[in-house]
């Protein structure tokens, strides 16, 4: 059965219902073996319908939600937004895991495929795993034994490990990004830096409350994350504790621009706009993509256009500066 709602705006409408009907058979490409039934009497006035079709001709079965994980067997949660298996232990959500770190280090040559094999036969179980691997390890899922066994060097294999040694040392943000709890990237880790929390252990020791008071923080998500960083505590203080992955310090050695947030629009001469909210970053700013009431500075190059953040940003008063007042201020 399709269930598929229609814009009746979007349809040339006429007082019959020919030219609906024209649009309805051309979108689901109905034919004589299909019946098709409206689920209301519409007018001229009404904006929305909804269509059902139903092929007589296939048996078909209502839809069920899984209720059991396929992989571990645990009872599956529906928190309303998503159906998910709570297990930590989950050999699926442990494969899943050790991918997104993999992705959000951006540990080159470590494809999807290299990880299932290595999960698969054993070599990697976790993140820790993945600082365990040698070269000899590796080499069997790039060559063949033939090759093994004439002392063949795999360069792939080089690659990864060399990959590998550069992730070692990550900001907190890129660290408790890689631990994959739903809803929690680097964007909003930053949040939690700008709050306070910019250190490992105080996200360790905070409370449910404590991460609600954070700004872009509601309930469900400072419950999310809390959870997340309970189930995950052993693991990353293993990789910090053993030194395996050392956290970049979060701390400004020179807040300069401690409280000031900037907002850069248009081509920057001496720099990339990344780069200058970098350098913002690093003496203790914060950047912003819009101007927004409480933004400090707009920063542009051409000061008297009649661009749209030019415009807001004089109507709420927020300063107009040009790049050089802009690294006057670094």
């Amino acid at each position: 059965c399709i269930n598929k709602t229609y814009n009746l705006k979007d349809i040339n409408f006429t007082n019959n219902s020919s030219c609906l009907m024209n649009t309805l058979n051309k979108d689901f490409h109905l034919n004589v073996q299909h019946h098709v039934d409206l689920k209301n009497q519409f007018t001229k006035e009404d904006t929305l319908f909804s269509l059902f079709v139903n092929d007589e001709n296939l048996d078909l079965e209502p839809v069920k939600i899984p209720e059991i994980c396929g992989t571990c067997g645990s009872k599956l949660q529906n928190d309303g937004t998503r159906l998910f298996c709570p297990n930590p232990k989950c050999s699926k959500r442990a494969l899943h895991q050790i991918e997104k770190w993999v992705s959000v280090l951006d540990i080159r040559d470590f494809g999807s495929t290299l990880i299932k094999n290595l999960f698969d036969v054993k070599d990697i179980q976790s993140i820790s795993d993945i600082y365990k691997l040698t070269e000899e390890t590796l080499t069997k899922h790039f060559l063949n034994e033939e090759s093994i066994e004439k002392d063949k060097i795999s360069l792939g294999a080089k690659k990864v490990l060399q990959a590998i040694e550069k992730s070692r040392n990550v900001t907190l943000g890129k660290f408790i990004a890689g631990f994959d709890i739903e809803g929690i990237g680097e964007t909003m880790v930053e949040k939690l830096i700008e709050a306070g929390f910019s250190s490992l252990d105080s996200l360790l020791n905070a409370s449910e409350t404590d991460f609600e008071n954070v700004y872009m923080f509601a309930k469900i998500t400072a419950k999310t994350l809390f959870n997340g960083l309970k189930d995950n505590k052993e693991e990353m203080e293993n990789l910090v504790k053993n030194q395996i992955i050392t956290i970049e310090s979060a701390e400004i050695e020179n807040p300069k621009l401690a409280g000031l947030s900037f907002c850069f629009t248009g081509e920057l001469y001496t720099m990339k706009r990344a780069e200058a909210e970098k350098k913002v970053k690093a003496l203790g700013g914060t950047t912003k993509s819009s101007v927004v009431k409480g933004l400090s500075y707009l920063v542009t190059n051409d000061t008297t256009s009649g661009s749209a953040k030019n415009v807001k940003a004089q109507s709420l008063g927020i300063p107009v500066i040009n790049e050089e007042e802009f690294l006057k201020m670094l």
